[in-house]
C-alpha cells in the first residue's frame, strides 16, 4: 500500500520544490492501453494539463489513438493508429498489450519480433508524434531532454511485465540506456494512482473532503483496475495526501472482451470463415460498416431501457462484401431470420455484456471487503468510474444499481483521466 502527497492549489513556482530533474520543462505521460493510447502534457510553469485529440483518420475526437500497428513485407512499420486499421497491405497487430498480462495464456503467437519489439515500435512512433507536436506548440525551445516522461501500467501487472514496459521505453528511444541521467526523467506509475490524482482534481466540484473514502474503478479496453483511498491531511504541513486503504485489485475484463463476444455472435450469424476473410481483405469497410455501428450500440446500450416503446432489436446492415463471402446457406438463413441484417435482441446484448459486467461488480465487492478487512467498519463514500469502458451507460447503471448506498461519479473525460493524473503526479514528484 502507498501514500501519495499532493498540493491542493496551483503553483506559481515552476519546478521549484517539485524534485524534478533540473532540465525538465515539460512533464508528459503516455497511457499505453489495450485498445487506445495517447499522451498528455503540462509545462512546469503553468501546470495546466492538456492532451491531444486530433489523430490522423480519427472519426470522432478522442484523447487517444488506436493501439494498432501495421508492418510491411520487410517487417518495417508502415502505419500506426487509425491509419493502420484502414490500410490493406502487410499485417496489422492490435491488443498486444495483453501479451504482458501474466493471467492470460491463450493469446495467439506474435510474429517473430516479439512483444517488446512490437510495443517499442508503437511507443517509438507515438513518441515521435509527441515531439513533432511539442515543436509545433513551443517551437524549437525544447527537446526530449527537457521532458520528464511518465508511463502508466496496470496495478495487477507483476514486476516482470513492468520491467518489459520499461525496456520497451528504452528500445523506443524515449530514454537512453547508456545515459544514467535519463533514468531520472522517467517514471513508471500505476494506473489507479494516476486515476486517483485526476479524481482529486475532479472532486473539487464534487465535495471530496478530508477523511472521505473512495474507490477508483479504471475500466479500460483490456483491464479493469481498482484502488481504494482516503483523503488524509498532515496537521503540521497542511498538505493533503491519498492514503491507500488496501491493496488494489484488477482483472482482464475490459470492453475488448465484450467485443470478442460480439465477434463470436457475428461469426455465428455470417460464418466464421466469411467474417475472418472480410476483416483481412476489406479492413476499411469492416471498420466503417461493422465496427463503427457496433461501437455506437455498445456505448449507448442501457439494458431494457434501450428496448422500450416497441424498439425490439439493434441492427447492423450486412455489407455486400461480407455477403459475397458467406455461404448460400448462411445467406438464406440470415434473410429468413432477420431480413438479411445482423439483428441483436436485448438478450443477445445482455449475453455479450453481462459476463464482463459481473466481473467488474465482483472486483468492486472484493475491494470493499478488503477495505473492511484492513479497517473494520469503514464505509466507502464514493466510487469514481473512469476509463474508456467507463463511458458505457450499461456499466454505469449496473454499478449504480449494485452499490446504491455509495455515490457514483464519472468525470466528463473518462478516456483521458489516466494521462492527466499521471502528469499531475509528475508535477508533484
Amino acid at each position: 500500500m502507498s501514500q501519495l502527497t499532493f498540493a491542493t492549489g496551483p503553483s506559481n513556482q515552476g519546478q521549484a520544490g517539485t524534485g524534478l530533474y533540473p532540465e525538465t520543462r515539460i512533464v508528459a505521460a503516455i497511457d499505453f492501453g489495450t485498445t487506445h493510447s495517447g499522451f498528455a502534457m503540462a509545462h512546469v510553469d503553468d501546470r495546466r494539463v492538456t492532451d491531444y485529440r486530433d489523430w490522423p483518420s480519427q472519426i470522432v475526437q478522442y484523447p487517444k489513438n488506436l493501439t494498432c500497428i501495421r508492418y510491411d513485407s520487410n517487417d518495417e512499420v508502415s502505419s500506426w493508429g487509425y491509419n493502420a486499421r484502414y490500410a490493406e497491405n502487410g499485417f496489422c497487430l492490435e491488443r498486444f498489450k495483453l501479451y504482458l498480462d501474466p493471467n492470460i495464456s491463450n493469446m495467439p503467437p506474435l510474429p517473430p519480433r516479439g512483444v517488446v519489439c512490437v510495443i517499442s515500435d508503437y511507443l517509438r512512433v507515438l513518441h515521435q508524434f509527441f515531439l513533432e507536436y511539442m515543436e509545433r506548440r513551443y517551437g524549437r525551445m525544447y527537446n526530449n531532454t527537457n521532458v520528464m516522461w511518465i508511463l502508466t501500467v496496470p496495478a495487477m501487472w507483476n514486476e516482470r511485465a513492468k520491467q518489459l514496459m520499461s525496456d520497451s521505453a528504452v528500445q523506443a528511444g524515449i530514454i537512453s540506456a547508456q545515459d544514467a541521467n535519463d533514468r531520472l526523467r522517467f517514471r513508471i506509475v500505476l494506473e489507479p494512482e494516476a486515476a486517483a490524482m485526476t479524481c482529486c482534481e475532479y472532486s473539487n466540484l464534487n465535495a471530496l473532503r478530508v477523511n472521505d473514502t473512495f474507490i477508483v474503478v479504471d475500466a479500460g479496453g483490456g483491464t479493469v483496475d481498482l484502488a481504494a483511498y482516503c483523503i488524509a491531511k498532515n496537521p503540521s504541513t497542511g498538505l493533503e495526501s491519498l492514503r491507500e486503504l488496501c491493496n488494489g485489485n484488477g482483472a482482464s475484463c475490459g470492453s475488448t472482451f465484450v467485443d470478442e463476444s460480439f465477434l463470436a455472435f457475428l461469426e455465428r450469424k455470417c460464418g466464421s470463415t466469411a467474417v475472418q476473410r472480410f476483416r483481412e481483405t476489406l479492413p476499411r469497410i469492416w471498420h466503417s460498416n461493422i465496427l463503427r455501428p457496433w461501437e455506437q450500440i455498445k456505448r449507448e446500450f442501457r439494458g431494457s431501457v434501450s428496448f422500450s416503446a416497441g424498439h425490439l432489436v439493434e441492427s447492423i446492415a450486412v455489407p455486400p462484401g461480407l455477403k459475397r463471402l458467406m455461404t448460400a446457406t448462411d445467406v438464406q438463413r440470415l434473410e429468413s431470420e432477420s431480413d438479411g441484417e445482423i439483428q441483436m435482441t436485448l438478450n443477445d446484448l445482455k449475453a455479450m455484456f453481462d459476463p464482463v459486467i459481473q466481473q467488474v461488480i465482483q472486483l468492486i465487492n472484493t475491494q470493499i471487503i478488503q477495505c473492511n478487512n484492513n479497517i473494520p467498519g469503514i464505509n466507502i463514500d464514493k466510487i469514481f468510474l473512469i476509463g474508456g469502458f467507463g463511458q458505457s451507460s450499461y456499466l454505469y447503471e449496473a454499478i449504480k444499481n449494485s452499490f446504491q448506498n455509495i455515490a457514483l461519479l464519472r468525470p466528463a473525460d473518462c478516456g483521458g483521466a489516466i494521462m492527466a493524473g499521471a502528469v499531475l503526479l509528475g508535477l508533484n514528484h
